[in-house]
């Protein structure tokens, strides 16, 4: 089983926590950073995650929603991956990360879908933009 974790790029994280605030979210400050803005919804699972993108940099994700599944504990994301592997699918290579490790693959609509395996412990690090 895996949950839905959606992510707004934003080159104003703050400005746009704020907005969902407004709206009834809130920010679940254990995992916030001035780049990473994870939002709760309220009593059922739910969660919206903004993160810094910056024009002047270039980013491709500015304004953009990516679609990102987290793995259950003790599901594998080499499971996952194999099995994208084995129904047709070209999943693209396993990635280590700040968050724990994750690959991409595009759905049949050409949408890509990032499936991750968090680590909490790494997760709850505190990262600075630009370091």
């Amino acid at each position: 089983m895996t949950h839905l974790s959606p992510i707004r790029f934003t080159a104003a994280p703050a400005a746009v926590a704020d907005f969902y605030t407004l709206l009834g979210l809130r920010e679940y400050t254990a995992e916030a950073s001035d780049g990473w803005r994870p939002m709760l919804g309220g009593p059922q699972p739910g969660r919206l995650n903004i993160h810094h993108a910056d024009e002047a940099r270039g980013d491709a994700h500015l304004h953009a929603v990516d679609l990102h599944l987290d793995t259950d504990e003790g599901e594998s994301l080499e499971a996952l991956h194999r099995a994208l592997q084995d129904a047709g699918h070209e999943p693209g290579p396993i990635i280590d990360e700040t968050f724990g490790r994750f690959f991409r693959a595009v759905d049949p609509d050409g949408y890509t879908v990032q499936v991750n395996d968090t680590d909490h412990e790494l997760q709850s690090r505190q990262y600075t933009l630009g370091q």
